[in-house]
């Protein structure tokens, strides 16, 4: 989405609709409002676009429901960790609620870098 906006192909007006649809796609959820929807991540609602490259970090998206115990299902631990392997270091995890998974790290001393 955000490489659609800064093209001009996704126009303003239409991101909450937009989202909403990939959200419910991803995750089988559709917000109750743009707050909880479009506008729950201060840095991209902000237009900070690529903010976490301009400190530096390497970026990869992976799905993962919020507000779940535990935090990760098995998949979604997987898939953290094949990125965590790829991507240059450190590496920031974040995650839109804050909560349980956020935390800058290196690798663990059991585990290979590539």
């Amino acid at each position: 989405m955000e490489q659609a906006l800064l093209s001009g192909d996704l126009p303003v007006s239409d991101v909450p609709g937009v989202w909403n649809e990939k959200y419910d796609h991803y995750l089988g959820i559709t917000p109750d409002n743009d707050t909880l929807g479009c506008l729950q991540d201060m840095h991209w609602s902000g237009g900070l676009f690529g903010y976490y490259q301009s400190l530096g970090f390497a970026v990869e998206h992976v799905q993962a429901e919020d507000h779940k115990s535990p935090p990760l299902s098995a998949e979604e631990l997987d898939a953290v960790w094949q990125a965590f392997q790829t991507l240059d270091k450190p590496v920031l995890v974040h995650c839109s609620a804050g909560r349980d998974r956020c935390t800058i790290t290196e690798p663990p001393a059991n585990r290979q870098r590539r």
